[in-house]
């Protein structure tokens, strides 16, 4: 899988669809993941990158979002409240591994590895903000890196 690292003031995407290649309809914004840094550091709005996307990945990213969004909200809850209710009867073999499938989930949701997963599953890409002056972007299709190196002037690409 491709991937460079970039100035996100500088970035420029073709006006195709990462996804399928087809010409872009719109934009999605794409939020930069932040890492663990998000749990120590104060709670910032990500950086988002406008990528242009077709009309079908579009509604499918919106689509996948809000499904992705109820479905970890009611895990988290199931899970620790299972957890909760083992712990007070004492059974910890199975207290142990549900709060720590709820606390991997909410802390998956506060670091934006989610929308990360679902922005590279579904438009082809995802970026990772590596300091305030770089991104790293991960690309799912090489035609579609190759037309975006040839825009942002890049080199070679990063293992």
């Amino acid at each position: 899988m491709p991937a460079a690292a970039i100035n996100p003031q500088t970035i420029r995407f073709p006006k195709k669809c990462p996804h399928c290649g087809r010409p872009a309809e719109g934009t999605y914004a794409v939020a930069a993941v932040r890492g663990f840094d998000a749990f120590v550091g104060s709670y910032t709005v990500p950086l988002l990158l406008d990528v242009p996307v077709c009309r079908d990945a579009f509604e499918r990213r919106r689509g996948a979002a809000l499904a992705a969004l109820i479905a970890v909200l009611l895990l988290v809850a199931i899970a620790g409240g299972a957890a909760v209710w083992l712990a007070i009867r004492g059974a910890w073999l199975g207290a142990i591994p549900l709060g720590a499938v709820a606390v991997l989930l909410a802390a998956g949701g506060r670091a934006g590895w989610d929308g990360a997963a679902l922005d590279r599953w579904i438009l082809g890409l995802s970026v990772r903000s590596v300091s305030s002056t770089e991104v790293r972007l991960q690309f799912s299709r090489r035609d579609y890196y190759d037309a975006w190196a040839k825009l942002n002037h890049v080199k070679r690409p990063h293992a």
